[in-house]
């Protein structure tokens, strides 16, 4: 069966609403038994933009759902969606996460974004204890955009990742940015979000 998706979307000139639902089935085969089953899966997630003072605004998502890791950086090709239970029960796994962004701009050509996001994954009994268990990340950057289709800038990331067995391991890294939008969008469409 396809994953079922329903999305409603609310906007004004300042502000924008999301909210969304996943269905889904997942399947798995006991490695054991060699049997297989499947259970249902769902998500829910809302997320927006609130315009704050001149064009700083203000970035949200959160989401929660059981089955759903598939959806998320993190966890995509890790096969998380759902584990077996000592009694030998097919489950599907509780996940949630989100992430918050304030831009601020300095003047009409300076800008700088601060992100903060995490993800949880609830394994069930039978995961390996080295199995994903959380990870959470924040970014800082600062950007230069002299003209209307140049930008360049440069940030900072710090993130962290967590194993079940409670074995974790964090980085940092450095980014620059060097944009050149090849299409310019029409003068008359007011762009709602930075993205």
């Amino acid at each position: 069966m396809p994953d079922f998706v329903v999305r409603y979307r609310h906007e004004t000139n300042d502000n924008h609403l999301n909210t969304a639902a996943l269905f889904r089935s997942i399947g798995g085969v006991d490695n054991t038994t060699g049997q297989g089953s499947h259970v249902f899966g769902y998500g829910v997630m809302g997320s927006g933009l609130l315009r704050l003072q001149g064009k700083d605004n203000f970035l949200f998502q959160l989401v929660y759902g059981q089955g759903i890791t598939r959806y998320f950086n993190d966890t995509g090709g890790l096969n998380l969606d759902a584990g077996f239970t000592s009694t030998g029960a097919l489950k599907a796994q509780p996940a949630y996460g989100g992430h918050t962004s304030i831009q601020h701009w300095w003047n009409q050509h300076w800008r700088s974004n601060i992100t903060y996001g995490f993800l949880k994954v609830d394994t069930r009994d039978l995961s390996p204890a080295d199995t994903y268990s959380r990870t959470q990340y924040c970014d800082a950057n600062l950007m230069y955009s002299p003209g209307h289709r140049f930008t360049v800038g440069g940030g900072l990331i710090w993130g962290q990742h967590v194993d079940k067995n409670n074995v974790s391991g964090e980085g940092f890294r450095i980014n620059f940015v060097l944009q050149y939008d090849l299409v310019s969008l029409q003068e008359d469409l007011k762009p709602l979000t930075p993205f």
